[in-house]
């Protein structure tokens, strides 16, 4: 991922309404990341489970597991490392059989999750794979893929190029893929990155005789996700409000981030008119509320307007008065990115720019959206352009949208 590298991050750690609360501002309190895990979040991305096969379903090839907790998860067998494609699953997974997974869709509480369901389990269940990847700063650890390799997201022949000699260096650990931050870090903390996250795995294997569904790591909180986000950035400080919070941050950063350690503060903000501490401190209320409308406005005039259908997001760019639509798209491809990076939206988008009739308008701006959307943590692809002239992206996210999260919290405060 690459980030501007000129101004410094202040990144602010909130605990807020039962959630923890993680931004990082640029300058002039500009919000670059917004990331919040309420603590009533039923299964976290990234964690990993030992879990008993409950029932194989050859209609959708996949098997529903039993993760603990009174937590299920769909494993399709598109996530076996080693299955071909087309394998049917039941064909290596027997009911009553233990295996290893991570969670790959996060699951926070439904409003009708103590009543009765009429949904299906595959709609209940997180999607779950036993293909094991290890997040870090720098890297990606997946112990079941042997050599080292690049992200498939860095397209830059140059930098690959760089990263490839960087991981022939990773001589004693195998399965590492290296992030576009690689680059930036220095080969021995590649390789003292790579050797932590081995020994991770190795204490792992230690709970593969236990004959009971378990919760053995919690994937990466807000926190951490957002460090290890703005890996390439200066961060000029990161600023915590809670003294368990800041332990956990010590821990973190004594592992994957060193010399972050100098730039962890203890800050307790009291006495604010709504309670939300740094994130009121900060002045960004305005900015967080502004994220869970429907429209946003333009400099050049015009503006966005962004909608949740069941078959995806549709977003609208629309011109004001006398606003030129060739400016108007370039700062709508530009703010839209930002915009579905904040507000962590995912699966089909389609946007449809404001008199958009040549190819090498879609072209300016396909390149435009792709710059942009290097900023983005999660995988993004462009699809295209469609008949009808809108261009469909996908993005993969990690964790539930702004929205969802929302939702959740005012759905608690009202109980």
């Amino acid at each position: 991922m690459s980030v501007v590298k000129s101004q410094g991050l202040d990144i602010l750690v909130e605990d807020l309404a039962g959630s923890l609360w993680v931004a990082a501002i640029q300058k002039g309190n500009r919000l670059a990341a917004l990331e919040i895990d309420p603590y009533a979040e039923l299964v976290r991305w990234g964690s990993i489970y030992w879990a008993k096969v409950m029932r194989v379903d050859a209609s959708i090839n996949a098997a529903f597991v039993d993760m603990g907790y009174d937590v299920v998860g769909m494993l399709p067998a598109s996530e076996i490392p080693g299955l071909k494609k087309g394998a049917k699953i039941g064909k290596h997974l027997r009911n009553g059989q233990f295996v290893m997974v991570q969670v790959k869709t996060a699951r926070q509480p439904e409003e009708n999750e103590e009543g009765a369901d009429p949904r299906p389990d595959a709609m209940k269940a997180s999607k779950v794979s036993m293909d094991i990847a290890l997040q870090g700063r720098y890297l990606i650890y997946t112990p079941h893929t042997p050599g080292n390799r690049i992200s498939r997201r860095i397209k830059d022949p140059t930098v690959r190029k760089q990263l490839m000699a960087m991981g022939k260096n990773i001589k004693d650990v195998e399965g590492c893929i290296l992030r576009a931050s690689a680059s930036y870090t220095q080969t021995d903390m590649l390789v003292r990155e790579a050797r932590i996250q081995k020994a991770i795995w190795d204490s792992l294997q230690e709970f593969t005789k236990d004959r009971e569904p378990a919760l053995l790591m919690l994937g990466p909180d807000a926190l951490q996700r957002v460090l290890a986000d703005f890996a390439t950035s200066h961060v000029a400080s990161v600023q915590i409000s809670d003294p368990e919070r800041r332990t956990e941050a010590d821990n973190w950063c004594d592992l994957y981030a060193p010399e972050l350690m100098a730039k962890l503060q203890d800050r307790k903000v009291t006495g604010t008119r709504t309670g939300m501490g740094l994130m009121e401190a900060h002045d960004l209320l305005g900015q967080i509320e502004g994220f869970v409308r429907p429209y946003v406005i333009l400099d050049s005039g015009g503006s966005i307007v962004i909608q949740d259908t069941a078959i995806g997001t549709m977003i609208d760019v629309n011109t004001g008065a006398g606003a030129n639509a060739a400016a108007v798209n370039h700062d709508a491809a530009i703010e839209i990115a930002r915009q579905i990076r904040l507000r962590n939206i995912g699966g089909t988008i389609l946007i449809d720019f404001a008199g958009l009739n040549n190819k090498a308008d879609q072209k300016r701006l396909a390149t435009t959206l792709l710059k942009a959307f290097d900023l983005d943590p999660c995988t993004v692809e462009l699809h295209g352009v469609t008949r009808l002239g809108l261009f469909e992206i996908s993005r993969h996210r990690r964790t539930p949208s702004l929205m969802d999260r929302v939702e959740l919290m005012q759905g608690q405060t009202d109980a």
